[in-house]
């Protein structure tokens, strides 16, 4: 699945868990919550089968993907503890990846985050179209909550 889609699903699932978890009272849970909702969005995504980069290493567009989200859902208007929760939730949503790059190199045994990768039947079929809606509607969702 292409970056920008699970930055901001990871940053969406993050602000939709803190604000409905009357139980979180510290920032710093907000964010060790923030951290675990952008892993399992990352997870629940990839589940999904879906297209990828046509490039092998394509880093030039993952970057570039990385500065639009972070430019369209961090702000200066919203709190430290928002843009924290946001920010937090999408290199939660990040991980699993940095993980499989990595993969043979420092965390080989963590790569069990993909192991669920493609796993629903092909009805279920991501193309970039609709991770580009996926993405949009995060962010469209980020924009609205946050106002």
């Amino acid at each position: 699945m292409i970056a920008s889609v699970h930055l901001a699903a990871g940053s969406a699932t993050a602000l939709f868990v803190t604000s409905y978890s009357p139980l979180l009272v510290s920032n710093k849970s907000k964010v060790a919550l923030a951290l675990v909702a952008g892993i399992a969005s990352h997870v629940i995504l990839d589940t999904f089968p879906h297209q990828e980069y046509m490039e092998r290493w394509p880093w030039l567009l993952v970057i570039a993907e990385t500065i639009a989200i972070l430019m369209f859902v961090l702000s200066a208007q919203y709190s430290i503890t928002r843009n924290s929760v946001l920010f937090i939730g999408m290199a939660g949503a990040a991980i699993p990846d940095l993980f499989h790059i990595s993969r043979g190199h420092l965390f080989r045994s963590l790569d069990v985050l993909h192991f669920f990768h493609g796993s629903l039947p092909s009805a279920f079929w991501m193309s970039m179209f609709w991770q580009s809606v996926i993405t949009c509607l995060a962010i469209i969702y980020i924009k609205i909550k946050s106002a």
